[in-house]
């Protein structure tokens, strides 16, 4: 690999990248090194995301949505998966309690939960109201329920 290559900051527009590469004489490469680097901002940003609950907590008077916002998760959204964030939760095994208690400590009255149930289960879903839970499904572990439980709750933030 070119030495110019592997000194792009993701923070480069496209038009830097595309002017740096012309420099170079290797234009014919812009998709494949643009390809390259929306892979690796979408697991720098997963990455980020398993950790929303320890930086919430750890910075205190912050919002959750100014949080997902820094990461990028925004305009990745489409492209972040519950197997996405299921492959580093299964990395950061202490992420997933921080998430389900994150769950637990939420002060809302509507909005998506995870939970281990009377059945020794793990549970996933969205409290509408005090009385009524809806979208209610069981998982075998806990972080198949975790990851299913962040991008419905991302998503939830994101579009509030």
């Amino acid at each position: 690999m070119n030495a110019a290559f592997a000194t792009f900051r993701l923070n480069q527009s496209p038009q830097q990248k595309q002017n740096r590469l012309r420099l170079w004489g290797k234009s014919k490469r812009i998709d494949s090194l643009n390809v390259r680097n929306v892979r690796m901002k979408k697991s720098d940003t997963v990455g980020q995301l398993v950790t929303l609950p320890r930086r919430f907590h750890s910075l205190g008077n912050v919002s959750m949505f100014s949080l997902l916002e820094v990461t990028g998760y925004f305009g990745l959204h489409e492209q972040v998966s519950e197997v996405d964030i299921r492959a580093f939760l299964v990395r950061c095994p202490e992420c997933v309690q921080e998430w389900f208690q994150y769950s637990e400590d939420k002060r809302t009255s509507r909005g998506w939960y995870v939970t281990e149930n009377d059945e020794e289960c793990y549970e996933t879903g969205f409290i509408a109201d005090a009385h009524t839970r809806t979208n209610r499904v069981q998982h075998d572990n806990a972080i198949d329920a975790c990851a299913v439980f962040i991008k419905h709750e991302l998503e939830y933030i994101r579009r509030a």
